[in-house]
Order: C-alpha cells, then structure tokens, then sequence
C-alpha cells in the first residue's frame, strides 16, 4: 500500500475510532439508587433482600410498580436488587452497577424513559411472597431517566405490609397454623405451618 493511501486509511479509522468514543462517552450515564431504613423503635435490624422495582410510565401501568414483580417477556419489569444482612434503622444501602439487574445487564442499560420507581425489602423467610407481612416498602416516585445525565434517586422505606389475616372459618373451610417442631429445631426459629 502506497504511503498516501495508508495514511488516509488511518486517518479515516481514527476519524470513526473518535466520532465513536466522543458518541459513547454522550451516551454513559451513572444511575444510582439510595434506600433508607426508617428511623425509630418500630424498626429492628433487618436482613432479607432489598429491591428496587421500576415500571415505565403509561396509561395502563400500576402507580406500584411493586405489584408488577413477575412480569416477563416485553414487559418485563426492570429490577435491581442486593442483599442486606442486619440493616438498622436510618442506614442506607447503595444499589448501582454493581447489583443484580433484570433484564437488563447493568442500571446503565435501562432505556431512557420516564419510570414509577419503588423500593421494597423482603424479609420475610417463610412466606416466599412480595407481598409477605412483615415486608417493608417505600412510596413510589416518578423519575425521568436521560441518556446523557447522571442520577441518583433517594427512596425511604416507611410502609409495612400489615401482620397476617387469617382468614374467618367458614361451614366447610377451616384455615390452622400449626408450629412444627422439627422445622423450628432445624431452622434455629419458630417455623409455623398453615393449612
């Protein structure tokens, strides 16, 4: 290759090499969220798994975006999520790139869109729902997430999901909890069985 054609070939892939980082670095973006313990007596030290539930804003979406965990396929709901053990009251806990996301790989891939946002701690070991009593929440939040801009949301968990119902015998249907001793000995707790 002649000397004048090299050097327009170099010139031509670092002009594209450039135009391509200079478009990256636009797009990168840091997207953080900040969860609080509540403050106070009622609050003790918690472990269990803290996640952060997001639902792109449209007509036909739940203010909570809690209520959609579960979701799959093009809808699927975007959640990042840690493990907390022993968290007390007023810490916060720092989800960010390198938490557990679904289902996208990394915060930093979310689309940009405006999103309902929503923290939720689960706790409880027993009853394997989102739902569970006991489970803490914050009150949902609308973000806008930008290409271009960094973000950090701050989220408080000052909703609990009430102790459990059971619900009232019926003529033909009776609802027990009974404790199981085998379990509770394993599991070093009370372990209760419902039925």
């Amino acid at each position: 290759m002649e000397p004048v054609t090299r050097r327009l070939v170099l010139l031509i892939l670092a002009s594209i090499c450039g135009s391509a980082g200079s478009l990256w670095a636009q797009e990168a973006r840091s997207l953080r969220f900040e969860v609080t313990a509540p403050p106070g007596d009622e609050w003790n030290s918690m472990t269990g798994r803290l996640i952060i539930v997001t639902a792109p804003v449209s007509g036909r979406q739940t203010r909570e975006p809690r209520r959609r965990i579960g979701s799959v396929g093009l809808d699927a709901t975007p959640i990042a999520a840690v493990d907390v053990d022993q968290l007390a009251s007023g810490q916060t806990v720092v989800i960010d790139e390198g938490s557990a996301t679904f289902p996208f790989e990394r915060l930093s891939d979310w689309p940009p869109a405006e999103y309902d946002v929503q923290a939720l701690l689960d706790v409880s070991r027993d009853i394997r729902m989102l739902g569970a009593p006991g489970n803490w929440y914050s009150q949902p939040q609308r973000v806008l997430v930008e290409a271009n801009r960094d973000l950090v949301v701050s989220l408080a968990l000052t909703e609990q999901v009430p102790p459990e119902q059971i619900p009232a015998d019926t003529e033909y249907v009776r609802y027990v909890q009974l404790p199981s001793e085998r379990l509770s000995r394993y599991h070093v707790r009370p372990v209760v069985l419902r039925a």
